[in-house]
């Protein structure tokens, strides 16, 4: 099954010619073709002007294909009889379509439309947030579902990082100190940058001794033996309490599930306790549902799931760009 009339993203591998027509010429005597024109999204005067529009795509299968037409038809009984024409208005600039589209909502709201009926379709996120603050500009109030990637929000991102970071130390000891550097500026520890930076330029110098010195080693003895070995050169207690967390973590790898681990990091690492305390708690706790229900499902779909398989799994989501859908919604449906 195929919609050459959505074979919009070459990039990923949607190519009429490749996908469609080989495959037809190639299994042209045993092919049933059938043509499904009943649409149940759209209402007829919007079918025709997109089709006015598509009938100019030249690879279209219609302009290939003897015999072959798709005259589509509304079919869904409650909005198949509509009759309202499509207006195309155009502007300058984006400031001046967001402040016409504003302008023409507080019409339909002065015209008594209930606010529940009026939509409006953007093509990406940023437009809606910007979009928004206009609205918010003249106290009418916007409610808004955004389909986002977990695995491309910042918080879901520094949580994948402590579990690469763990499953690289589990592997090969002192292996992952680019990530241990990254991961101690992370805002639920509370350390300051300097301190992070002083330790990093001792482990360099140290590193020029033997070639042996980490930042996971150094942060380990320091929080232990600071005053008998480095002459009271006290490390900061914020420090020591991410050597100690971290140190634990690393021990739980493999004695624990999957889920357990997650637990552990949310609650040991005051991860759970730093979004309690933030504004927009409620949307980051579903960020923590969302990376908590995605492990869930894959350690139910293969009970034998390991760190370093579950962290090769995110990687190869990442590489290939698979999203991992979550909804954000602000405001509220309610009128």
């Amino acid at each position: 099954m195929g919609d050459d009339d959505q074979s919009i993203y070459r990039f990923q591998g949607a190519n009429v010619e490749n996908n469609m027509t080989v495959f037809r010429g190639r299994y042209k005597e045993d092919l049933l073709t059938v043509v499904l024109t009943n649409n149940y999204r759209s209402t007829q005067p919007i079918l025709d002007v997109s089709k006015s529009v598509i009938d100019r795509n030249g690879e279209r299968l219609v302009n290939k294909i003897e015999g072959l037409s798709k005259e589509l038809i509304s079919s869904k009984e409650s909005i198949s009889k509509l009759t309202n024409e499509p207006i195309i208005i155009e502007y300058d600039t984006q400031s001046e379509e967001m402040i016409g589209t504003v302008k023409k909502v507080q019409q339909l709201l002065s015209e008594g439309i209930v606010p529940g009926k009026i939509g409006i379709i953007y093509k990406e996120n940023k437009y809606g947030l910007e979009l928004a603050n206009y609205f918010k500009l003249l106290n009418i109030p916007v409610y808004s579902k955004r389909h986002l990637s977990l695995l491309e929000l910042p918080q879901a991102r520094k949580i994948i990082l402590v579990l690469k970071y763990l499953a690289s130390e589990h592997d090969i000891s002192y292996s992952g100190d680019e990530l241990l550097f990254e991961l101690l500026h992370f805002d639920w520890f509370g350390i300051a940058p300097i301190e992070i930076a002083k330790l990093s330029m001792e482990v360099a110098s140290a590193g020029y001794r033997d070639n042996k010195t980490s930042i996971r080693q150094l942060l380990n003895e320091k929080s232990k033996y600071s005053c008998e070995r480095f002459v009271c050169d006290n490390l900061p207690e914020k420090l020591k309490n991410a050597s100690v967390i971290i140190e634990k973590l690393i021990a739980d790898v493999p004695n624990i599930t999957l889920q357990h681990l997650f637990e552990n990091i949310i609650r040991e690492a005051g991860i759970l306790n730093h979004i309690m305390e933030s504004p927009d708690k409620h949307w980051q706790l579903q960020i923590l549902t969302g990376l908590f229900d995605f492990i869930k499902e894959e350690t139910h779909r293969n009970p034998l799931l390991d760190l370093q398989q579950l962290v090769t799994l995110i990687e190869l989501m990442e590489k290939e760009d698979i999203s991992l859908p979550l909804v954000q919604v602000s405001g509220s449906d309610k009128v």
